[in-house]
């Protein structure tokens, strides 16, 4: 057996599929790739893997990760030749893989953080004072509405970087507790005056871990 985590960029005509067809996606391609899948036992055999946080609809990804268990170890550069080589590599491009012990947590579990790149119809004198008008308050609170129902959140607690940037922004927000934040949900704090903002495009640049750091850095014992 052999576990790897696998980083993906996902183009866009494939943003707006749900998560379970991410999957089956994902899923095919392995199978293409011819990469030995393990499944669980049982009436009715699963292939091990999962995604380590869902995509919501209509965004763009450079940050797809997967964590599959191979039924037998290979080489990690033919499992990188076998995606790059195979149909599909195109609509999911892989951008980098990493063997992890397998006892290590659900890489579902350790992702903490989420680096979105927002882009917005707004004019930068307009965004800049936005900015600067959230950093220099000492908290942000608002209604964050869940399945589960509706909570008061702090949201200065949730974004851990925020910049301008000539499209609009970048931000690294919360995927985890207290509470997740979503990039629709920042520019709405930010839009305080005047009509809604027009967002042109949200790509999910990165997935971060508690310690801040992508999952293929983390470090890990064995």
């Amino acid at each position: 057996m052999m576990r790897v985590w696998l980083k993906f960029a996902r183009a866009n005509e494939l943003s707006f599929i749900s998560h379970l067809d991410a999957l089956r996606a994902f899923s095919r391609l392995l199978r293409r790739a011819g990469l030995p899948l393990a499944y669980s036992r049982g009436f009715n055999p699963h292939p091990l893997l999962s995604l380590a946080a869902p995509l919501p609809l209509g965004f763009g990804s450079e940050a797809d990760y997967l964590d599959v268990m191979l039924a037998e170890a290979r080489p990690c550069e033919d499992i990188a030749q076998a995606l790059l080589g195979c149909a599909g590599g195109d609509s999911l491009k892989l951008c980098g893989l990493k063997v992890v012990p397998e006892r290590t947590p659900a890489l579902a579990s350790l992702v903490k953080w989420a680096e979105y790149i927002i882009e917005l119809g707004v004019g930068a004198d307009t965004l800049g004072d936005a900015i600067t008008r959230f950093k220099a308050r000492p908290a942000v609170p608002f209604v964050k509405e869940t399945k589960r129902g509706s909570r008061d959140v702090d949201a200065k607690g949730l974004v851990w970087r925020l910049t301008q940037t000539h499209s609009g922004l970048n931000a690294v927000l919360s995927m985890a507790e207290p509470a997740v934040l979503r990039p629709e949900e920042l520019v709405h704090l930010l839009t305080v005056t005047g009509e809604p903002w027009k967002i042109d495009w949200i790509t999910r640049r990165e997935l971060l871990t508690e310690q801040l750091v992508a999952p293929l850095e983390l470090r890990l014992d064995g």
